[in-house]
């Protein structure tokens, strides 16, 4: 049975033994789907302490973003477009700074 620890980079889970015993596991903020894979795509602390993105099949999928990615791409140009809350509405945004692509999110029911 393993328990909840908190270290540097936010909980996860460890044998009670721990650090004698070495098996630990990340716990993982599941945010969403990836755009490239359709994998998911977990919250993530960087060493410098700054939230990021990534797909949870690196390194078969490359996928990072400093934003929460919507689960496509922008059907006008293809790039990445992240998840903008505004005004109490949530909108998929290209990331393309020459497109200006923008969708609202319908709110499921």
């Amino acid at each position: 049975k393993m328990v909840v620890r908190h270290g540097k980079y936010g909980p996860f889970l460890a044998c009670p033994n721990y650090p004698k015993c070495k098996n630990i596991k990340r716990i993982v903020e599941v945010v969403g789907k990836c755009p490239k894979c359709g994998g998911d795509v977990s919250k993530r602390t960087s060493k410098a302490g700054k939230t990021f993105y990534s797909c949870t099949n690196y390194p078969k999928c490359d996928f990072i973003s400093w934003d929460i990615p919507a689960p496509y791409f922008c059907p006008d140009c293809g790039s990445t477009m992240k998840v903008v809350k505004r005004d109490d509405k949530t909108y998929y945004v290209c990331t393309n700074h020459g497109c200006k692509h923008r969708e609202l999110v319908k709110e499921e029911e």
